[in-house]
């Protein structure tokens, strides 16, 4: 099926108790994590590879993502088609044009409050043209639940997110859903894999990966909404 208008339809789901919200592994933030990036255009991520890193890890079997065309000299979106949380397709060439930030989330981790900073920049700048896009993966810890409808409730429910969820999947290494992959193969300092859920990358309109920020950094702090702002020549 093919998405037309709506970018998230999460349907309520009959009789799911809302599971409560634990944190992440104690090994995943420490006062090194904290430190500040030495120059480049990204920020340093605010975690390690925790204890639980790679623990519950996703697989994308079953996900259907697609490329068909090669990242170099057409931007990190093009001829990528990807499954959406609730099911639908999207093509990624629908954003030519405009700023995105891209996510890895979790729906049982520290930072998944971050949800909340994530709604509130999508409703803020979703009209001036910024794509907010979240990917759910256990990659870490396994802090993610196993099916769509379990995320969707949950993030619908508990933080009223409207802006689009891909299908979950991995994010890191050899099985990297495809952007990911693209993500993760850019340069230093902005390559390399996720160090846990909620490292956030930031996308030109022509298609560049400008920023880089690591799980500590908020959605909603200066040193990202003032890129944003940027890009979209606000």
């Amino acid at each position: 099926m093919k998405r037309t208008d709506a970018w998230l339809r999460l349907g309520s789901v009959a009789g799911f108790a809302l599971a409560s919200l634990v944190g992440c592994s104690e090994t995943s933030t420490t006062a090194a994590d904290e430190a500040p990036a030495e120059g480049g255009v990204a920020a340093a991520d605010g975690t390690t590879d925790g204890a639980g890193d790679g623990a519950g890890e996703t697989t994308n079997e079953g996900m259907a993502m697609t490329d068909t065309a090669s990242a170099a000299g057409e931007g990190v979106l093009a001829g990528l088609t990807i499954e959406m949380l609730d099911g639908t397709t999207a093509d990624l060439a629908e954003f030519a044009g405009r700023p995105v930030l891209v996510v890895n989330t979790a729906s049982k981790c520290g930072y998944t409050p971050q949800y909340d900073q994530l709604q509130a920049v999508h409703e803020k700048y979703a009209e001036q043209g910024l794509v907010v896009l979240g990917f759910p993966s256990g990659d870490f810890g396994g802090q993610e639940y196993d099916s769509a409808e379990e995320i969707g409730e949950f993030c619908r429910v508990r933080y009223g997110v409207t802006f689009p969820l891909a299908a979950k999947s991995s994010v890191k290494g050899d099985a990297a859903n495809p952007l990911f992959a693209r993500l993760i193969s850019q340069p230093e300092p902005i390559g390399g894999d996720p160090k846990w859920n909620f490292t956030k990358f930031l996308v030109s309109p022509e298609g560049e990966v400008v920023a880089r920020y690591g799980s500590s950094t908020k959605p909603d702090s200066a040193e990202v909404t003032e890129k944003i702002e940027s890009l979209l020549g606000a």
